[in-house]
C-alpha cells in the first residue's frame, strides 16, 4: 500500500482503495492529511474534489495537499474486520495517521445516515472518530481495515 499525494482538481489514482459509497452511491476512498499537528485519517469525496477528516469536535473539508491510500497492482490483500464494543483490536489493523504525541490512528469505517463514513480509530478510547454534516462524531461499533 501506498499512500499517494493528491492536488486539487486532479483525478484519484487508478489503484485508490475504495471504502465504499455516499447514500447517493458515490464511492468515498480513504485519505490523510496534516491537521493540527497530527496526520488525520478520512474520506475522500472525488465529486468535491474533498478530504473530510474530522479534530476536536469538528468537521474540515481539506481541498489541497492531501493524501489518498492506494493498493498498487492490488498485491496486498485487505479487509473490513468488525469491531464491536471493547473487543480488541484485530491483528494486522493499517496505522493510517499518527497523533503529534506519536500515537497511532487507525483506519475505520460505519454507516452514518445511508453513507459509508471513513475516519480515525482512536485505540486507548476504543472510538473511531468521523466527519459528518460540519461535526465530530463517534461510535464504538466499527470496522477497521487489516491486512
Amino acid at each position: 500500500m501506498v499512500w499517494v499525494d493528491v492536488q486539487y482538481g486532479s483525478s484519484l489514482p487508478l489503484n485508490a482503495i475504495t471504502a465504499g459509497t455516499d447514500n447517493h452511491l458515490n464511492p468515498i476512498y480513504i485519505g490523510r492529511a496534516k491537521h493540527g499537528g497530527d496526520i488525520i485519517v478520512g474520506m475522500v469525496c472525488p465529486v468535491q474534489h474533498t478530504l473530510y477528516l474530522s479534530y476536536h469536535h469538528q468537521e474540515y473539508e481539506v481541498s489541497h495537499d492531501y493524501q489518498v491510500l492506494t493498493n498498487p497492482g492490488g498485491r496486498t490483500r485487505l479487509a473490513w474486520v468488525w469491531v464491536g464494543e471493547r473487543e480488541k483490536m484485530p491483528s494486522g489493523a493499517i496505522v493510517g495517521g499518527r497523533q503529534s504525541n506519536g500515537t497511532p490512528l487507525m483506519i475505520g469505517r460505519t454507516r452514518h445516515a445511508g453513507s459509508m463514513v471513513v475516519g480515525k480509530v482512536e485505540t486507548y478510547e476504543h472510538r473511531l472518530y468521523y466527519p459528518m454534516h460540519e461535526q465530530e462524531h463517534h461510535t464504538e461499533k466499527f470496522e477497521v481495515l487489516v491486512r
